[in-house]
């Protein structure tokens, strides 16, 4: 958990430098207490969800690179 507030958090600081890292923060924990605070179910498919994004988001950059390095 800690670990996808970071990577969120190093994103959105890419593309914008004036957004506090601290909002960034209290705003995913928001976003996670509230997901607790429901069903045990939801907090499962949204997590299930991050990690197939996640396999996608490696598997497309491996072809990615592939692609380029190969000079595509």
């Amino acid at each position: 958990m800690c670990y996808d507030i970071t990577a969120i958090n190093l994103i959105v600081n890419y593309w914008t430098t004036t957004l506090s890292n601290a909002v960034m923060i209290v705003v995913c924990l928001a976003i996670l207490a509230i997901l607790n605070l429901w069903n045990v179910r939801w907090y499962g498919e949204t997590e299930f969800w991050i990690s197939v994004t996640k396999l996608f988001l490696m598997a497309g950059l491996t072809l990615y690179t592939l692609v380029t390095m190969c000079g595509g």
